[in-house]
């Protein structure tokens, strides 16, 4: 019902959205995947947690489990905003609102999240533009595709 209040074209793109999310958290159902799911997303969320205080290490910044994590969840907040290419400036903004309470100075917690990106997001872009090359090839195929199929008007 909700969805007969917005125009046709967004109720079906986010129908095929939460169906999709539907679809994936599924596989949460099964105490069998659960429990490896559960136990993978903690071992990423520690290993965050620790890339955080090696980028504070690296500029010999106090460390702290609490600033760590203050700024990884501040990292996660900023992450849901829209922002630049690699979330340069949002990264920067939760590494200083997170550690400065912490003693950390906003030098030191801007070093530490250039240091951060570079060890996150490059080598995650780097292992990226495979897939993205391919996703690409796709787009385009479908784009080029779709045009194909659209009538032309001779006039």
């Amino acid at each position: 019902r909700f969805f007969s209040l917005v125009s046709k074209r967004l109720s079906d793109r986010a129908l095929t959205q939460l169906r999709a999310a539907s679809s994936g958290l599924g596989a949460i159902a099964l105490p069998r995947l659960f429990i490896p799911i559960f136990l993978l997303t903690v071992l990423q969320w520690l290993l965050i947690v620790a890339t955080i205080a090696c980028s504070l290490k690296a500029v010999e910044a106090p460390v702290t489990l609490a600033g760590a994590v203050s700024a990884l969840l501040l990292n996660v907040i900023g992450l849901t905003l829209p922002a630049a290419p690699g979330h340069v400036g949002t990264v920067q903004l939760a590494f200083i609102l997170g550690l400065v309470p912490f003693g950390v100075t906003r030098a030191h917690a801007f070093a530490a999240s250039v240091i951060y990106n570079c060890l996150i997001v490059v080598p995650t872009v780097i292992l990226g533009l495979p897939g993205l090359r391919r996703a690409g090839i796709e787009i385009r195929a479908r784009f080029l595709d779709r045009r194909r199929a659209r009538p032309t008007s001779t006039s």
